[in-house]
């Protein structure tokens, strides 16, 4: 079915291009390539109230996209967020003035460990301690941080790009289902996002900028701080650093060497252990083709056998092929680890392929450099998915792709409008307050306007239409059973105290079974009724269920045998199994 309506579309765009003058379009002068910048529009009352208009409208809609039910939809964790929340749920609700995980050092910034980054930390901190443990509370200052860097990046190129693309970009980029679920949470992939939007704006006011100092120390800082939000943009600040250093005389040498010394101060930490930071930079949860490859026979094989995989996949997905056939309007991206996800609605495929095509020729014909830039950063993308060893390329892994996907569908929408109203200007013209449209002009122009806005309509009720995109994280790790048995217990006898055991992957155990009962919780901790197991503190659990002050250790079944070979139990008679819990006796060896 969803071909019936791909078609329609291609047919549409075919049509338009055939009722205009093909030379008109494909060989336009170089004054009429010039892009229009918002600077470049006449100056007067009306204009400047237009442009202020335009402004305010787009800070509103990108502040209610991203803001609206936050606190309500998603109505519980997404994928991983309660695991990167894990350490700033513990520094602010343990009261610990310092956590020993969160450090300067690099750190393994995969979707469960980004809560190691004291800047990600900083932010979900802040919101725990104003607005107590609620999903407003972990998510309200990441996602205030995505919108300042979000309207940063819209008025930086605004200022130095055609206004004709940037203005249908955002309005897409911001609407789209893709993005809001990668913005909308505490996720390491959304706080990933906000430091590279960040990092590409500093990037741009440098490249057209002439200041000397705030500049481009702001830039070193941005390519500094990258390594602090997600793992899988590890090789950006490689390849930032590069673009600098090889365009270093235009950019000024005094200037590109401000910019390494800001890098330089901000990486300060990771000379005190090196060979640590080296290698927590290049690990990503032991999930890159970098660090698998080792344990493989064949290792140049399994490299190749993964990446021409990987490559497929991705190009399946950009282009709306799943591996069970859908409609034009089923679901977009309903979690960030399904392969089989859409990543954008399937009716902007043909947006999405022309607007590649047609940027080639902006940069090949039109010497328009920025799409080169553009181009080398969709390659960019493609990177974390490639480099999956375990697993596949998906929506979180894919995440970079959203910027240029979006950059490409806009550029097609951009085009169109610019075609329509390049139609033969002899055909009898109808007159109106701020132009003169003919009878091709006018019917094209509303369908054109009739698309886009279907579009901006449909992209963000795709997202907080769909039911099964609220994802029950509590009820589906059974939190809530486990609670209401240890509080059973204690009830019954107030020496009871337990142990509580997950797996070092599933850290978001911890999140969830702190916030379905935050007060209760805190309460068994500070009586010494309840510990966790951390390998950190392996020697001292096992002294503790020597000696008897814990009694029982419970966890969820499944891991009864990762339990006795962890804590070497001789005594395995399970108290209890029930409701997906398992409790065993704490005897130990």
């Amino acid at each position: 079915m969803y071909l019936f309506y791909i078609g329609l579309i291609i047919l549409g765009l075919a049509a338009a291009f055939i009722l205009v003058d093909p030379l008109k379009i494909f060989r336009r002068k170089e004054k009429q390539e010039k892009p229009v910048l918002i600077n470049d529009l006449p100056a007067g009352k009306k204009n400047d109230r237009i442009k202020i208009g335009l402004d305010i409208f787009m800070i509103v809609y990108i502040l209610f996209l991203l803001l609206i039910s936050l606190n309500s939809f998603p109505r519980d964790f997404i994928y991983c967020e309660a695991d990167a929340a894990r350490q700033p749920v513990e520094k602010v609700f343990d009261n610990m003035e310092s956590h020993p995980e969160i450090g300067w050092l690099w750190q393994d910034m995969n979707q469960a460990g980004v809560g190691k980054s004291p800047v990600y930390s900083f932010f979900v901190e802040i919101g725990l301690r104003l607005f107590g443990f609620t999903l407003f509370g972990l998510r309200i200052f990441p996602v205030l941080f995505a919108c300042g860097n979000l309207i940063l990046f819209y008025f930086i190129l605004k200022r130095y790009f055609d206004i004709r693309i940037v203005y249908p970009f955002f309005l897409l980029l911001v609407s789209s289902p893709w993005y809001l679920l990668i913005t909308r949470s505490a996720t390491g992939v959304g706080f990933g996002m906000s430091l590279i939007i960040f990092s590409l704006s500093m990037l741009v006011l440098f490249h057209k900028s002439k200041s000397w100092v705030v500049v481009p120390v702001l830039t070193g800082i941005s390519i500094a701080l990258l390594p602090y939000g997600y793992a899988n943009a590890k090789h950006l600040p490689v390849l930032f650093i590069l673009w600098i250093l090889i365009n270093i005389k235009k950019l000024k040498v005094r200037r590109v060497l401000t910019v390494l010394a800001a890098i330089l101060v901000c990486i300060i930490p990771q000379f005190f252990d090196l060979r640590k930071a080296l290698y927590n930079y290049n690990r990503s949860d032991g999930e890159t083709l970098t660090y698998c490859w080792q344990y493989e026979k064949d290792p140049i094989g399994f490299i190749f056998e993964r990446v021409s995989s990987n490559l497929l996949l991705q190009i399946r997905t950009l282009l709306g092929i799943t591996d069970e056939p859908g409609t034009w309007n089923e679901m977009v991206v309903q979690t960030l680890y399904k392969r089989s996800d859409l990543y954008y609605p399937r009716f902007l495929v043909p947006f999405f392929v022309f607007g590649f095509i047609y940027s080639g020729y902006r940069f090949f014909r039109l010497k328009k450099k920025h799409e080169g830039a553009i181009f080398l950063f969709f390659l960019a993308s493609f990177v974390p998915g490639l480099a999956s060893g375990l697993g596949n390329p998906n929506p979180g892994r894919d995440y970079l792709m959203v910027l240029p996907l979006y950059y490409y569908i806009a550029l097609s929408f951009s085009f169109l409008f610019e075609t329509i109203l390049m139609a033969d200007s002899e055909i009898p013209q109808l007159k109106f307050k701020f132009l003169k449209l003919n009878l091709i002009q006018l019917p094209l122009l509303v369908l054109f306007f009739l698309l886009f806005l279907f579009t901006e309509i449909f992209q963000p009720c795709n997202y907080f239409g769909y039911k099964d995109r609220q994802y029950d994280y509590v009820q589906a790790t059974n939190v809530n059973n486990l609670y209401k048995y240890m509080n059973e217990q204690i009830e019954r006898d107030s020496s009871s105290s337990f142990l509580f055991y997950y797996p070092d992957r599933i850290l978001g155990i911890y999140t969830a079974l702190r916030f379905s009962h935050p007060k209760q919780i805190r309460n068994f901790i500070e009586n010494g009724q309840l510990h966790f197991h951390y390998w950190k503190d392996l020697e001292n659990n096992i002294s503790l269920l020597k000696s008897g002050e814990i009694k029982y250790i419970i966890s969820f079944s499944g891991f009864k045998q990762a339990i006795i070979n962890v804590y070497t139990l001789y005594d395995n008679e399970i108290i209890y199994s029930g409701n997906n819990l398992i409790v065993l006796s704490a005897a130990v060896n």
